[in-house]
Formats: structure tokens, C-alpha cells, sequence
């Protein structure tokens, strides 16, 4: 099997003291193709897309040190058009960071996902952290190891050994996502990503997403008449 590829990264968006952002769309959507979006918020409020058709995989509050959410949603596109809109469930503002990428080569069953999203609260006051292991059950998995943080340093952090980096976005708040495709169904444990800033604290979600399943030809034809 091949794994699922990454088509397109957006661009990561920021919007400050609101209660509701628009998240833009990855240029060039198929239909067809999976789409993710990855949220935060600095203060552990729930996370919602409002737009009908979007499913949440992981929901994620840290609350080892400033409180923060971090969330992903899942849909198969299908005629996209113009913004979505995140939202918080309290009408005091926030900070509130998202992005979306899109993927093709997967299995559509459940949204491509090949095990249950796992999250952890990454801890507080350190410069790694690392997001939960996630059990693959198919060869060639794509494995997606998501960080969402809050009082971090700088805005150049070091993904995890063996992981591609997507995006890597924010100062004071920021999002982070790299991947990884995994040969053999196993444990994947993600290393930390690195260069948070030591007073930094937040959630990590990890997702598998599986590929597209063989296909076997079923128009074969099958010769008749005497053996020779």
C-alpha cells in the first residue's frame, strides 16, 4: 500500500480577543480529499466548527500550567465553499490560532482514521514536549503529531526525530504539526518537538490516518475451452 499524502498546508491564522475565527480553506481542494483542521485556544474553552458535515477527532485541555484547548476536526470534502468558523463557548475573548491541510490516498472508512486520536496535557514550564503514542493497525499509516502551546519563546520550533514539520506558527501562543509515515502497524510514540521556550505548556494530540486499501481486479477475464 502507499500512504496518504499530504497535498496542501494553509497558511496558520491568528485572531486576537475574539470569541469566533474564520478559518480559511487550503487552496485547491478536491473533493474527495481529507480535511483537517487544527484548532487552539489559550484558555481551556470548548472548541466547535460551526459549519454542518465536520466531525471533532481529539479535544485537548492542559491545565498543568496556563490553561490552554487544542482540538482537530475531520471531513471528506466535498463542493467546498468560501470560510469555516471556530468557536469557543464563552462570550470573554481569547486568543485563538487555526490551519487546515488536506490528504489524499486514504481510506474514506471513518475519515481515514486508522486508530482513535490520542491527546495529552504536554505539561508545564519546559522547552519539549511530546505528544501521546497512538496504536497504527494498517502498514504505510500516516501519523500526525499535533502541538498547540502558550507561553512559549521564540517561533521556531524543532519537530520530532524522523517527522516532517507541516507548520510551525506563533510567538507567545502557537500551533504545530509534523508527520511521519509508519511501514509496520505498531506503537508510534512521537519524540518531543523542542525549542518551546522553557515556560512553555500546552495540549498534543496524535492521529493515524490509513491509506487506501488494495484493490483487486475483479475484471479478469478467465479463458474456457480444453486445456492444452
Amino acid at each position: 500500500m502507499t500512504a496518504p499524502v499530504v497535498e496542501a498546508v494553509g497558511t496558520p491564522q491568528l485572531a486576537s480577543a475574539v470569541v469566533t475565527m474564520a478559518v480559511n480553506p487550503v487552496a485547491g481542494i478536491v473533493d474527495g480529499e481529507l480535511l483537517l483542521i487544527f484548532g487552539f485556544c489559550d484558555e481551556e474553552d470548548d472548541l466547535t466548527i460551526a459549519e454542518a458535515g465536520w466531525t471533532r477527532r481529539a479535544y485537548q485541555q492542559a491545565i498543568s500550567g496556563s490553561d490552554t484547548a487544542s482540538a482537530v476536526w475531520s471531513k471528506i470534502a466535498a463542493s467546498e465553499a468560501g470560510n469555516y468558523t471556530m468557536n469557543i463557548d464563552t462570550v470573554t475573548t481569547r486568543v485563538l490560532r487555526a490551519n487546515m491541510i488536506r490528504i489524499s490516498g486514504f481510506d474514506e472508512t471513518d475519515d481515514g482514521m486508522d486508530a482513535t486520536p490520542t491527546g495529552v496535557d504536554t505539561g508545564a514550564n519546559s522547552d519539549t514536549h511530546a505528544t501521546p503514542a497512538i496504536d497504527t493497525v494498517t502498514a504505510d499509516a500516516l501519523v500526525l503529531s499535533y502541538l498547540g502551546l502558550q507561553q512559549v519563546t521564540g517561533g521556531d520550533r524543532t519537530p520530532p526525530i524522523g517527522y516532517t514539520e507541516l507548520f510551525d506558527a506563533g510567538s507567545l501562543t502557537a500551533i504545530c504539526l509534523a508527520s511521519k509515515t509508519v511501514s509496520t502497524p505498531s506503537t508510534e510514540t512521537p519524540g518531543p518537538w523542542s525549542g518551546c521556550g522553557v515556560g512553555a505548556d500546552g495540549g498534543g494530540i496524535t492521529l493515524a490516518i490509513r491509506p487506501v486499501s488494495a484493490v483487486v481486479n475483479t475484471d479478469i477475464e478467465v479463458p474456457t475451452g480444453p486445456l492444452r
